[in-house]
C-alpha cells in the first residue's frame, strides 16, 4: 500500500481525472488501536500536507473540511483483525456513519483473517456498507510470485538466475512477506540451503504468524489435508491449502 501511495505515476494511472483530488490516509491498526488514534492519524496526515483544521474530532467535520479544499478523504486501514472487538466495533460504526452521511468519503479496512469469522462478522453485520463490499485477495499465483521476486531483485540490484527465483517461489508459495524473506536470505548469504529454506528462523516466524490467523476450523482442515483424510475438509479449505 505504501509503495502504491508513494508513486505518483502509478496513482495517476489508476485514478485518472481523480488524481490529486483524493486525500489518502494510511494507518496500520494494532491491538491498542481505538477511534481517537485514527482521528489523530488523520490530523497528523493533514499537518504534514500543510492543512491545519483545528481540533476537530468528528469524522464528518474532517470530511467537510477536506471537501472545502477540493479533496476527498479515503482511509486505508490495515490489520483490522488485530483490534479488540469493542474498539473495532466503535471504529466500524463511526466510519460506517461517515459513509452514509458523506458520499465522497471512502474507507478500506484490510483483514488478514476471514471476515466471516464470528467475532469479526458480529462487528461488521450492522454496518452493511462494509459487508456489501467484501473483496477476497487470494495468495499470489506462481506467475505473479515469480514477477514479484524478479522485480524486487531488480530493485535490490541483485544478480539472480530465473532458476533460483523459481526455487524461492516453489519453497515460499504466494505470500509476499514470505517471498521477500526468501529473497533477502539469498541476497545476504549468497548461497542458501534450498531444502531447508523454510526452516530458517525468519521464515518460521512468518509462517507461525500466518498460521495464527487461521480459525480453529481452518487449522483442523489444514491438518486433515496434510496428515489425514483430505476429503473431510471442505472444498473451500482444500482449494486454499493444497
Amino acid at each position: 500500500i505504501l509503495a502504491f501511495l508513494s508513486r505518483p505515476k502509478v496513482l495517476r494511472q489508476n485514478l485518472g481525472s481523480e488524481f490529486g483530488k483524493v486525500f489518502f490516509v494510511y494507518h496500520n491498526l494494532s491491538d491498542s488501536s481505538d477511534w481517537l488514534e485514527i482521528i489523530n492519524k488523520i490530523h497528523g496526515r493533514l499537518g504534514k500536507a500543510g492543512m491545519k483544521v483545528g481540533k476537530k474530532t468528528d469524522i464528518n467535520q474532517l470530511i467537510d473540511e477536506l471537501e472545502s479544499r477540493g479533496k476527498r478523504l479515503h482511509l486505508l486501514l490495515t490489520d483490522g483483525h488485530q483490534v479488540p472487538s469493542d474498539s473495532l466495533k466503535e471504529i466500524v460504526v463511526r466510519l460506517h456513519q461517515g459513509l452514509i452521511d458523506r458520499s465522497g468519503f471512502g474507507v478500506v479496512i484490510f483483514f488478514e483473517s476471514d471476515v466471516y469469522r464470528r467475532e469479526i462478522q458480529e462487528v461488521l453485520q450492522e454496518s452493511h456498507k462494509f459487508l456489501q463490499n467484501v473483496m477476497l485477495f487470494p495468495a499470489y499465483s506462481l506467475t505473479e510470485s515469480f514477477l514479484f521476486v524478479k522485480t524486487l531483485a531488480e530493485e535490490w540490484k541483485m544478480k539472480i538466475s530465473e532458476t533460483e527465483i523459481k526455487k524461492i517461489v516453489n519453497r515460499c508459495g504466494g505470500f509476499l512477506w514470505v517471498l521477500r524473506e526468501g529473497l533477502r536470505l539469498r541476497r545476504d548469504r549468497g548461497e542458501i540451503d534450498w531444502q531447508n529454506l523454510i526452516s530458517e528462523s525468519g521464515m518460521q516466524f512468518r509462517l507461525d504468524h500466518i498460521y495464527s490467523l487461521l480459525s480453529d476450523r481452518e487449522k483442523q482442515s489444514l491438518a486433515e489435508c496434510c496428515f489425514g483424510d483430505a476429503d473431510k475438509a471442505s472444498k473451500e479449505d482444500r482449494d486454499c491449502f493444497i
